[in-house]
């Protein structure tokens, strides 16, 4: 690796792509803004139960992937 190399290699690493879970959770906060700003009138409290329904539906693939990860982590 010449000296060039070496300058860009850090950039490389900091223009990573976002991860599964923080594109799903910037999609949710999307389509809350969306839905906030065409004022469309959703209860409350059903509001509330789709968002955190989607919330938990996103922590439960990263408990899930965490624990594939470290199950493959132990077998090598």
């Amino acid at each position: 690796m010449d000296e060039n190399e070496e300058k860009e290699a850090p950039n490389l690493v900091s223009k990573k792509a976002p991860s599964h879970f923080a594109s799903e959770i910037k999609r949710l906060k999307s389509i809350t803004l969306e839905t906030a700003k065409k004022r469309e009138f959703i209860p409350q409290p059903l509001f509330w139960s789709l968002f955190f329904s989607e919330l938990d539906k996103v922590k439960r693939e990263r408990e899930q992937i965490r624990a594939i990860e470290e199950a493959l982590s132990k077998l090598g």
